[in-house]
């Protein structure tokens, strides 16, 4: 069933403001319009999925990569760094490490 009038958002419409869009009309699908409100497509709950979905591979790759990056600086930083007494100044003692 089509609501009366459609649903539509504009072609520059992000993923989040469609989803927001579909959520408060409770419908699964939208029309997409030009700048002129002339239909240029339609969009679907499954294509929001999909897009979602690549956003979050892609954020999966780019953390992946910055973990890896980590840890590797962490590993650098390991073999070079010695163990050195700490001084708690107020103290005037060593703690062991």
């Amino acid at each position: 069933l089509a609501k009366s009038p459609p649903l539509a958002v504009p072609g520059t419409a992000g993923v989040g403001e469609a989803i927001a869009a579909m959520e408060k009309a409770g419908v699964r699908r939208l029309l997409v319009v030009d700048p002129d409100g002339g239909v240029v497509g339609i969009l679907s709950a499954d294509d929001l999925l999909r897009a979602v979905a690549e956003q979050l591979g892609m954020l999966s790759r780019a953390l992946g990569a910055n973990i890896e990056r980590e840890k590797s600086t962490r590993d650098v930083l390991r073999a070079t760094a010695q163990a050195r007494p700490v001084l708690f100044p107020t103290f005037g003692a060593l703690a062991s490490q």
